[in-house]
């Protein structure tokens, strides 16, 4: 009987260590996707100012690949749309 239950005890400490083991992996992988997702959130923040500055430039003429000023302006307001959309 005592060895039963020795046997029983050990298999209840190995699930709870399988269990203990697995928790910790998906927080790990909770938190590598959350820092993902803020790293491409940040990204995204940053081409929003950066297109919202640009909008904003008087001196913008022709760009370097010969789009006229009206075509940057509408890649930029349309970047910019999707950008405030997410």
């Amino acid at each position: 009987m005592e060895a039963i239950a020795n046997l029983i005890a050990i298999g209840l400490e190995r699930a709870r260590a399988i269990e203990t083991a697995a928790s910790a992996e998906a927080a790990r992988r909770n938190e590598e996707l959350r820092a993902a997702m803020l790293d491409g959130l940040a990204h995204d923040l940053k081409r929003l100012s950066r297109n919202q500055g640009l909008h904003h430039q008087p001196h913008l003429g022709v760009s370097k690949n010969g789009g006229t000023k009206e075509e940057l302006l509408t890649i930029v307001n349309e970047e910019t749309d999707r950008l405030h959309a997410l």
